[in-house]
């Protein structure tokens, strides 16, 4: 019942945001859309060059300690 008007309604408002978009607008969303996408691989290579070799180490340290700790 209620789930049904409120995907109607969404799709219309898609419709007309879609259809009062012009060249203009496409482009600014375009380019917008880029700059967030360029910031998250950013954050990402970082995370990878920098966060994660230090998990990787502590994990590796948790482990050895493990190990240890069974040999005694």
């Amino acid at each position: 019942g209620n789930t049904r008007s409120q995907v109607t309604d969404v799709r219309g408002l898609a419709a007309q945001f879609i259809a009062s978009c012009d060249g203009d607008a496409a482009t600014k969303v375009i380019k917008r859309t880029q700059e967030i996408e360029n910031k998250f691989k950013i954050a990402d290579r970082y995370m990878e060059e920098n966060i994660e070799p230090i998990l990787d180490d502590e994990e590796s340290s948790e482990e050895s300690d493990v190990i240890s700790s069974d040999d005694e």
